[in-house]
């Protein structure tokens, strides 16, 4: 992500919720933000905090008040976040002449003509252009007329990076367990 589009990203202003986060306890809080301006951007989801147990937030449904008319509600009905979810969904989105208007998976990178994207966990995927919703062929590609999208699963995208300008799916090794040593505890010290 930060590869192909942190250039964009680090010129885009940040824009925190009303009321913002104040405490690293809120469990029940979803944490956002955006990076964007009225034409483009980014919004960030995290319902994560470290050493904070989080749970699943039902009803989930952002208004961006800096966003084109047409895009003020992502996703279209209201979602549940599960718990432990990181997300950047953007809005907005030029894919080479075609407005992606917003995806409720994470922009994962950019091979060619090709955007590649994650799916978020426990959230359907959904992606509206100007011309209306996406539709994904069974083998999670939909070719548009100036780009292809492609939509990993969570645990494809753990193995996969892109070399050469193409996606490399890593092979994981068949392994046999490794036999390993019964531990002997040290012998405890007396003073």
């Amino acid at each position: 992500f930060v590869r192909d589009f942190g250039g964009d990203l680090c010129r885009l202003p940040s824009v925190l919720p009303v009321p913002a986060v104040r405490s690293p306890a809120a469990a029940d809080t979803l944490r956002c933000a955006i990076r964007g301006t009225r034409d483009h951007g980014y919004l960030f989801i995290a319902n994560y905090q470290r050493e904070i147990v989080t749970r699943d937030l039902p009803g989930v449904q952002f208004r961006l008040e800096s966003a084109a008319p047409d895009i003020r509600l992502i996703p279209a009905a209201p979602v549940t976040i599960p718990a432990d979810t990181l997300a950047i969904w953007p809005y907005n989105l030029d894919l080479n002449g075609t407005r992606l208007r917003y995806a409720t998976a994470t922009l994962w990178g950019r091979l060619g003509n090709e955007f590649v994207f994650v799916e978020t966990p426990g959230v359907r995927p959904e992606f509206v252009t100007e011309a209306g919703p996406i539709a994904f062929g069974a083998d999670g590609v939909a070719t548009l007329p100036t780009a292809t999208i492609r939509l990993l699963s969570p645990e494809a995208a753990l193995d996969t990076y892109a070399q050469d300008g193409r996606l490399v799916r890593r092979a994981l090794p068949e392994t046999a367990p490794v036999p390993v040593a019964p531990v002997t505890p040290l012998a405890s010290q007396t003073t």
